[in-house]
């Protein structure tokens, strides 16, 4: 199919991957493309950054895989979740063909009483039994795990994806603006020749998660932005305020592409368009003052940088896999939390096992659930996995 280009200004997260479509890849010598697709940039974005990327939404991903690759993705615990292991292999029984086992999967979420939410009750042990046969609840990360297990178990290579899936489209700036509720899960499944398919349980169970986005389909439940009485997100519904707060979106996208996304030979050839030929240490002079006193004010008033420091969320997730590294157990590059736990689950004491578990949890929910951030049942799980 035809490329797609785009260009991106993303925040600070203190991480080297990018965001991208599929298959992406950018022609910036500071940006790599991974072996499992991500974009890389060589150092962390530790300021606002902005880059371009091409994507080809059509191209075969990995139509071959050696055996030892294909074994990777097939990985489960020894022991745990027996119910959901019989129930696949009840389903391999039925469907020889890979591609319609997973279409039969993806009918059980779309038949039996799923239900799609942000609050789903906490699991034990044997998360994907309970998840799968008894609280039927839940959000996409439980969707995407619960159904890769269970291809696992029936032979076809899988892995949970996380990214994102959706935004809002700021009319008047011709831009998408993708926040940190649009996060989503989904499954990639492996077919031989054909390499990387994708595909969306959550989708089958709320299909307005996937069409309209997280704060259009979770009307019915609390306030997404309940505790965030100055969020302008929680007044959209009121006009005037969305029009307002588009607005002041779209003056900001405009200052970061038109002036903090300049490159050194696009600032003298705007400077150069307007000025002419200048004194430059004059003209140099001129634009660190103004410089200095815009930034000043938009980083005081708008970017609030005594509050970007590292993620709370995210040291208590480093303090988490330091934890297991210490014990041998080491989370692998693009490995999801419940793919890494399903790989060493078996190995674990029983105590660690349930600490494990809860703390995987009560992640998932802080970080696809956006609620109000609570670290303390994280953290007492974490001691938990320390002792």
């Amino acid at each position: 199919g035809e490329p797609l280009d785009y260009s991106i200004i993303m925040q600070p997260s203190t991480q080297p991957w990018l965001f991208s479509l599929d298959v992406g890849s950018s022609e910036q010598a500071e940006i790599r493309l991974m072996d499992d697709f991500r974009l890389q940039r060589r150092t962390p974005i530790n300021r606002t950054y902005q880059y371009r990327a091409t994507s080809w939404p059509d191209a075969l991903r990995q139509p071959v895989l050696s055996q030892a690759q294909q074994q990777h993705f097939l990985q489960l615990p020894r022991t745990g979740n027996q119910q959901t292991r019989d129930w696949a292999r009840e389903l391999r029984t039925q469907y020889a063909d890979d591609d319609a086992l997973v279409t039969a999967l993806l009918r059980h979420f779309n038949q039996e009483p799923y239900h799609y939410t942000l609050k789903p009750p906490l699991l034990g042990n044997n998360s994907v039994d309970e998840f799968l046969f008894s609280s039927l609840r839940g959000f996409c990360a439980h969707y995407a795990g619960a159904m890769v297990f269970t291809l696992r178990a029936a032979g076809i290579p899988s892995r949970v994806v996380a990214g994102y899936q959706g935004g809002e489209i700021n009319e008047s700036g011709q831009f998408v603006q993708v926040r940190q509720f649009d996060a989503h899960a989904w499954v990639e499944y492996w077919q031989p020749g054909q390499g990387w398919q994708t595909v969306d349980p959550t989708f089958q169970v709320a299909p307005e998660r996937i069409e309209r986005g997280l704060q259009d389909a979770l009307q019915d439940e609390a306030d997404l932005f309940q505790g965030d009485f100055l969020s302008p997100l929680r007044y959209r519904h009121i006009g005037w305020v969305n029009q307002l707060r588009m607005s002041w979106e779209n003056l900001n996208h405009s200052w970061q592409t038109q002036v903090l996304g300049y490159q050194r030979e696009r600032q003298q050839a705007w400077l150069k368009q307007w000025f002419g030929q200048v004194d430059w240490q004059a003209i140099g002079l001129l634009l660190v003052i103004s410089a200095t006193l815009i930034i000043a004010l938009i980083v005081v008033w708008m970017f609030k940088p005594w509050q970007r420091e590292r993620d709370p969320l995210q040291r208590t997730l480093d303090d988490f896999q330091r934890a297991l590294r210490r014990r041998g157990f080491t989370r692998e590059t693009g490995e999801g939390l419940r793919s890494f736990w399903q790989r060493i689950g078996a190995d674990l004491p029983a105590e660690q096992q349930q600490a494990v578990t809860t703390f995987i949890d009560a992640y998932e929910q802080q970080q696809y659930a956006e609620q109000p951030l609570d670290l303390a049942v994280l953290r007492i799980a974490l001691s938990k996995v320390k002792k």
